[in-house]
Order: C-alpha cells, then sequence, then structure tokens
C-alpha cells in the first residue's frame, strides 16, 4: 500500500529522471549563465565561448586563449578591439576585423563551444541574422561561418561552412551536414563567424543556437523483438 509520503516523492523521482541526460533531448545556449561566465554545464554537455588561434590557418587551430571579462555579457579577443562576442537575454553577437597584417591582431578567432557528455548524435539548429559588414556594401563572400567538430589535439573537422554577404541570414536547421553529427564523449562542436579577407569589420546575431538529439533513422533504431 502507498502512504502519503511514498506519493510526495513520486514528484521528486519524475523531476530527477527528466533532468538526467538520458532524458533531455535538446540544450539551447543557456544565455542567461554565459552574461556571467564564459563555461556553463548543461544536461547534454558543456558550452564554452573562447578563442582560437591563428586565424589565418582556419581550420587547423593550435592555441586556445580564454576571451576577455569586459562586464554586462561582454567578452574581448586576448587583444582588445580585434573582436566581440556579446551575450544578452536574447542572442549572442559576434563582431570581428579582417585581416591588418598584424600578428598580434589577425592571431585570434571568436568561438561558441559545445563539448558532449556522452557519445551521441546531435543536430545542430539555430539562426545567424543581422549579418553586417561595414564596408563596401556590394563585397561578394565578405563574411563566412562555420560549424566544425573539434577533439583534443586540437584536431577540427569542418563539417559545414559557407561565405555570405551584408544582409544575408543562415538557417542552421535547413542545412542537411548539421541534421546529425556523430560525437564521441569529450568531442566538441564549434561554431564560428568571421571576415576571411582584409580590413574592415563583420558580424552577426546567433538567435535560438540549439543542440539536440539526433532523431533515430530507421537503420539506427533498435530492431522489434518478435
Amino acid at each position: 500500500m502507498f502512504t502519503a509520503k511514498r506519493f510526495s516523492l513520486i514528484p521528486l523521482f519524475l523531476a530527477a529522471c527528466l533532468c538526467s541526460p538520458s532524458f533531455v533531448q535538446a540544450d539551447e545556449v543557456p544565455l542567461k549563465a554565459l552574461q556571467d561566465k564564459t563555461k556553463v554545464d548543461t544536461p547534454l554537455g558543456t558550452w564554452e565561448l573562447t578563442a582560437m588561434a591563428p586565424r589565418k590557418e582556419f581550420p587547423f587551430f593550435t592555441d586556445k586563449q580564454a576571451l576577455s571579462d569586459v562586464g554586462a555579457g561582454r567578452y574581448d579577443l586576448p587583444v582588445r578591439g580585434v573582436g566581440t562576442l556579446q551575450v544578452t537575454d536574447d542572442l549572442l553577437s559576434i563582431r570581428i576585423c579582417g585581416f591588418h597584417n598584424n600578428a598580434d591582431e589577425d592571431k585570434w578567432i571568436p568561438m561558441v563551444t559545445f563539448t558532449a557528455k556522452d557519445a551521441q548524435k546531435f543536430t545542430v539548429t539555430g539562426q545567424i541574422t543581422n549579418v553586417f559588414f561595414d564596408g563596401d556594401k556590394t563585397e561578394k563572400d565578405a563574411i563566412q561561418w562555420a560549424v566544425l567538430k573539434m577533439k583534443d589535439g586540437p584536431k577540427f573537422k569542418v563539417i559545414a561552412t559557407a561565405t555570405m554577404n551584408h544582409g544575408d541570414n543562415v538557417d542552421f536547421a535547413k542545412i542537411d551536414k548539421l541534421a546529425s553529427v556523430d560525437l564521441a564523449a569529450g568531442e566538441s562542436i564549434a561554431i564560428v563567424l568571421w571576415r576571411p579577407s582584409y580590413w574592415h569589420s563583420v558580424g552577426g546575431e546567433f538567435h535560438k543556437l540549439t543542440i539536440s538529439k539526433a532523431p533515430e533513422k530507421a537503420a539506427d533504431a533498435p530492431a522489434d523483438k518478435k
């Protein structure tokens, strides 16, 4: 027979189950928490805002360094004035200068990463909007974005990338290569936006950036028992 005490424990048990990684299906970038610190643990993994280098050798980055916390959700690249990552309650934005033929200024690139707790296939969704280039607005391929797979070494593999023009938008949900990204435990998804050429600045806003468990395909699903 169930007692009142046993009944009172049921909601707590259900809450614990629903918050465990096996029940959680999606992690949206934790904007509120990232306004105070650059690294936040979530049920499916860890989100981090960081800087990687050398930018000119994309995607073969070898160095990693923490961003400078300016306050109010703003983080600067190690060389101040070259690039900024701003976090608000609603979005995450990136601004970065083009190359200046200066080894220090050209070195770093801001990066948003998600590191998986467990081996899993993930789907990347979200949008990049309000993409801007402060030079000649008619210049083609002024901006570039990329989603990478990263592991210790560091080793990077480009999953998807494309160039953009001033005023373009990107919807990750419409990019087939981001529908199922196979990560081993400890591997990361890295997202970057930068200017692949010289001079001027570029930037954009990331909305509802989310990493979710990819749906199982028929071939991956367990067979029915007879």
